[in-house]
């Protein structure tokens, strides 16, 4: 029996002393103090909320400088109004940065400007159809936006979005339709907020005590993500790290293929439904490693093989590329492994799109 007293007094001298070191750590540190903390409870709140119907909103991997908590979800470019043909452009991060790169912001803005049109940006860094159809019904039901036309960015690494980020994560209703996207909460995965919502909690409530509230939370998250880790010991690709999601652009199986394009048709047709919305253009673009043969699944492959509506139309600029129609040097950020084009690239890609749409496109009945 003394040898089991000792035991669990050894083993309770030992926590206490790491739960000592920890407070140490954090009161010295000061870690929880992060540029993504949330000022204040109503931004907060907002954040989580629509995190938890998306599974994630901007602010972690690509910053906002705005202070409108609108911002996280879509930034408003041009009002939308009546008389004018209204954008909505929807996508991943290619969507997101014309909205965080200066040059491409501006550019938008004097697009707007230039066709007087009512234009609002939806990307996301990492939302594939999915997200984007839930996104679009958020944008109609809470904020009252209804585009006449969207600009849909399908990056390649939208295959391996909805194959290991989101498939697992679904909620759907009684009619088995998909209606949210679980968020990840204690998970150590890409876009677990987690720690900044408690973080922010904790701070925004002056609480007295707020750093052995802190250390509390960091033992709490440790074990929550150590039993995480544990429950998937033989599949860490729930992390969704670049490598997990890229893999699908080497080799992909007809199941696989086979759902992803079933989340795009759904994407596709819930628009088609949408009597407001006039025309909707799909844009997919290469990335470094399809130009350069290493990549044997191509997403402008998959689209151009799905029977689209008339109303929608698939701009594949591996084929525009390649027949010289967008030309440009250094395409690509150095060193991305994402192939995220240069600012510059960007910048001539959103005003390739819109010369075409109002130049060669069809959509008369939206004039």
């Amino acid at each position: 029996m003394k040898n089991i007293y000792l035991v669990i007094l050894s083993i309770l001298f030992s926590l206490l002393l790491v739960y000592i070191l920890l407070f140490s750590w954090v009161v010295i540190q000061k870690k929880y103090i992060s540029k993504y903390n949330f000022s204040n409870s109503e931004t907060l709140n907002f954040h989580k909320y629509y995190s938890n119907k998306l599974h994630h909103l901007r602010g972690k991997h690509f910053e906002i400088d705005t202070q409108r908590k609108e911002d996280y979800i879509f930034t408003v470019i041009s009002e939308f109004s009546n008389g004018k043909i209204n954008f909505l452009i929807q996508g991943d991060s290619w969507a997101e940065y014309l909205v965080t790169k200066k040059k491409t912001k501006e550019k938008l803005i004097e697009i707007a400007n230039k066709r007087n049109i009512g234009l609002i940006n939806g990307g996301i860094a990492s939302f594939s159809p999915t997200p984007m159809k839930i996104q679009l019904d958020l944008l109609n039901q809470d904020f009252d936006l209804k585009p006449d036309v969207i600009i849909s960015f399908i990056d390649q690494t939208d295959i391996g979005d909805e194959l290991c980020r989101y498939k697992s994560k679904l909620k759907r209703n009684n009619q088995k339709k998909v209606v949210s996207i679980d968020r990840e909460i204690n998970t150590g995965a890409v876009f677990d907020y987690s720690k900044y919502y408690r973080f922010s909690e904790i701070i925004n409530k002056n609480q007295r005590f707020q750093n052995i509230y802190i250390t509390n939370y960091y033992f709490e998250k440790f074990f929550k993500e150590l039993l995480y880790k544990l429950k998937n010991l033989n599949n860490q690709s729930y992390l969704c790290k670049f490598n997990d999601i890229s893999r699908y652009l080497y080799n992909i199986n007809d199941n696989e293929k086979k759902y992803f394009k079933q989340t795009l048709l759904d994407y596709v047709e819930k628009i088609n439904k949408d009597e407001k919305i006039k025309k909707i253009f799909l844009i997919s673009f290469p990335h470094k490693n399809h130009l350069n043969n290493t990549y044997s699944v191509n997403v402008s492959t998959l689209i151009d093989k799905i029977s689209l509506p008339k109303k929608i139309e698939h701009l594949n600029f591996t084929k525009i590329i390649r027949d010289n129609n967008f030309i440009g040097e250094d395409l690509y950020e150095p060193l991305d492994e994402a192939s995220h084009l240069s600012e510059l690239s960007q910048t001539k890609l959103i005003e390739f799109v819109f010369d075409y749409i109002f130049e060669r496109a069809r959509f008369d009945n939206i004039k």
